[in-house]
């Protein structure tokens, strides 16, 4: 009976929300008009459901084209499936609704996906269902032809900033419940490693990647010889550093992939790599591209971003109001970051990693800088920080995707469909 009452509550809030996004854009774009506030809640469920059946369609007919088309077609059909649904809505409610051009039916979809996404995201309700049906299903038919490779491929997951000591307090304060029940059923270890005196990110990640770090004292340090600031995040840095360092044979050689690292570990097929910005050697830009034309996972990471945003403030204001020492002081601009960090790369991440596990890369190394960037301004071992690696501590976290339930998406994902 609860469960009845549940779905009950959520189908008002999910109709009344959506009847208010449809008022809110017959105010402010002319395309678009609006009879009354039942007739945009009846526009906005019918515009819903229309969309949620057609999408399979849409991006089975789209992913059969040239990756150029692929955004293209993808945009069209979605405005054409609204005009249809206007239709049906007119159809039961005449006058209650009218878009006068594609472009504002395509505007209409975006935000109506919109709000059913941020809406998923507060209630948790079935979120990984909802990213398997519009995100992991179209990209296994769309690489459905890759062929089986004759051994496992490996995907190397670099959690930023978290040490050894620090994740197995998370782990035991019940932070990552994923990573725990994998130790604790047998099926993976803990191993530490001790690091040199340097550290940090890229020290670390260029002996991994390229088996030698030497000559990074630092993160930031001044170099001599050369008479100038040197700085691991800059791309300058990064470059001249892997020329200096790499022998050719890095650890993602020969046909690896690296996604979001400084080091490319000597990858033929880099993405967000300081190291190789600017370089042409990428195939997976392809899966980058798709990201950005799939509207549910646009509309997902605005919607995340903006719920991300929200949560810094709220939890800066806490620390504030607690009296949080030692602290230091948390700005919009900073919020502004952690969302981008904690959502926009998260999401990106996990969506080229599934790309990548069904067109067949045999090994990929990425890093998941959302932890450490929220552990620097909030404090290493502080809620805040933890509340990153946790799938479901509040409502909305779980939309978000803590580091463990990526994790294990992604294992899953790799185990059902694996290439």
């Amino acid at each position: 009976m609860n469960r009845v009452i549940q779905w009950i509550l959520w189908f008002l809030v999910f109709a009344l929300t959506q009847g208010l996004l449809l008022v809110l854009l017959a105010w402010l774009v002319p395309g678009i008009q609006v009879h009354s506030f039942a007739a945009a809640v009846l526009g906005g469920v019918i515009i819903t459901l229309v969309l949620g059946l057609a999408w399979r369609l849409i991006y089975w007919s789209a992913a059969r084209l040239h990756p150029i088309l692929f955004p293209l077609l993808t945009f069209f059909l979605t405005g054409i499936v609204i005009i249809l649904a206007v239709n049906l809505v007119d159809l039961l409610y005449p006058g209650a609704l009218e878009i006068s051009g594609l472009w504002d039916a395509i505007l209409v979809a975006l935000v109506v996906t919109l709000g059913m996404t941020f809406l998923g995201a507060l209630f948790s309700l079935q979120d990984d269902r909802g990213y398997d049906w519009f995100v992991t299903q179209p990209l296994s038919r769309r690489y459905n032809q890759t062929p089986h490779a004759a051994q496992a491929g490996i995907l190397f997951l670099e959690i930023d900033g978290l040490a050894e000591p620090v994740l197995r307090s998370a782990m035991d304060q019940g932070w990552m419940p994923t990573l725990k029940r994998w130790l604790e059923g047998g099926t993976h270890q803990i191993k530490g490693w001790e690091p040199d005196l340097s550290s940090q990110t890229s020290a670390s990640q260029a002996g991994i990647l390229l088996g030698n770090n030497a000559e990074i004292p630092a993160f930031r340090w001044y170099d001599k010889q050369q008479q100038k600031l040197m700085v691991s995040s800059k791309v300058a840095t990064a470059r001249a550093l892997e020329q200096q360092l790499s022998n050719g044979h890095g650890l993602l050689t020969p046909d690896g992939g690296s996604r979001w690292n400084v080091f490319s570990g000597d990858a033929p097929d880099c993405l967000g790599t300081y190291s190789k910005m600017g370089a042409r050697t990428s195939r997976g830009q392809q899966s980058y591209f798709l990201y950005f034309s799939n509207p549910y996972s646009v509309a997902r990471t605005f919607g995340l971003f903006i719920v991300d945003i929200v949560r810094e403030r709220y939890q800066a204001w806490q620390q504030r109001r607690q009296d949080v020492q030692p602290r230091i002081h948390r700005t919009f601009k900073y919020a502004l970051v952690r969302a981008g960090t904690t959502v926009f790369l998260q999401e990106a991440s996990l969506f080229m990693l599934l790309a990548d596990m069904l067109r067949g890369m045999p090994a990929v190394y990425t890093t998941l800088f959302a932890y450490d960037e929220v552990a620097h301004h909030s404090g290493i071992m502080r809620p805040d920080a933890f509340k990153v690696l946790h799938p479901t501590v509040w409502p909305v976290v779980g939309a978000t995707g803590g580091t463990a339930r990526r994790t294990e998406h992604l294992a899953r994902r790799g185990c059902s469909g694996s290439r």
